[in-house]
């Protein structure tokens, strides 16, 4: 527990140099104007506070979403958590636990909920606080498909696919998870409202380059935002992309998707024969001189 000495340094000071014979009287009177200054050792610099964040997304899991993280920040202090989704079935919402610690809950707080697909940042919602009650609270973050890739101004935050200003007013938290509204992306994929499904021809779009899924009587897509190709066949993805380091394929559903090469993948794009090049991590295709370095682990297939 911190306690308030450091709000009251000033008032105390005095207690510690006064002279032993000071009168009794003096030294009362002393101490009560230092309660009446609001210096009582008693008194607590912080508050405890806990916000729960319950987040709802209509992203695929693991597909486009296999963690969440979440950060509440105040200047240069900040609590933080994560979450892996499990990619068996997640249970909706996907709440995380922010202790507040050392962080004002009586001044203004940002708060940034962050959707990750391995190391890409898919989708993000910020939310400005003014400030937190005492004690535990919660806040509904929905992360939405339209929203992903998105990225908007400082003090903005992508709302049903559009950048809005991300102040909340303290109405929006509520005492627990439970007694938050219930789940606001329900029968949503991609932003669009979709009634409860039995299979995926119940979610379909009826646009040819998103793949709809029915999972656990919900809707869900991929959020493709590529180039638009449909195929039947592995050869009808030759023009996806140009990257090196990606394999374009047809998936099942018949639109071209790609995948990563696997590391090592050679993706020599000259004849110096002084140079490797294969893909690593990142899809990145990398250099290595063999030449100047012939010592160096390429990693590079044979």
């Amino acid at each position: 527990m911190v306690l308030g000495w450091a709000s009251g340094a000033s008032c105390w000071s005095g207690w510690a140099t006064g002279r032993a014979g000071r009168a009794r009287s003096t030294v009362l009177l002393f101490l009560l104007a230092g309660v009446a200054a609001g210096c009582s050792p008693a008194e607590p610099a912080f508050d405890a506070a806990r916000l729960k964040v319950a987040v709802w997304t209509d992203l695929e899991i693991p597909g486009q979403l296999d963690r969440i993280v979440a950060f509440l920040r105040q200047e240069t202090l900040e609590a933080d958590a994560v979450r892996p989704l499990d990619p068996g079935g997640q249970d909706q919402p996907i709440v995380l636990t922010l202790d507040a610690g050392l962080l004002e809950r009586g001044r203004p707080l940002e708060l940034m909920v962050t959707g990750f697909a391995g190391e890409v940042a898919m989708v993000e919602r910020r939310a400005r606080l003014s400030r937190l009650p005492p004690g535990e609270s919660a806040l509904a973050i929905p992360l939405e498909a339209r929203c992903a890739g998105l990225g908007c101004e400082v003090g903005w935050t992508c709302i049903r696919g559009a950048c809005e200003r991300s102040e909340l007013p303290i109405e929006a938290l509520a005492a627990s998870v439970e007694d938050l509204p219930e789940d606001p992306l329900a029968g949503v994929v991609a932003g669009r409202r979709v009634g409860g499904c039995e299979d995926a021809s119940a979610c379909e779009d009826g646009d040819p380059c998103t793949i709809d899924l029915c999972t656990d009587h919900r809707c869900s897509g991929d959020g493709w935002s590529g180039v638009c190709i449909t195929c039947t066949t592995d050869a009808d993805c030759a023009g996806l992309t140009d990257e090196p380091c990606l394999r374009p394929f047809c998936h099942p559903y018949g639109v071209c998707r790609w995948r990563s090469a696997p590391p090592g993948t050679r993706c020599d794009d000259d004849d110096d024969p002084c140079t490797v090049q294969c893909c690593r991590e990142a899809t990145v295709c990398m250099t290595f001189d063999v030449c100047d370095e012939p010592d160096v682990a390429t990693g590079c297939d044979p």
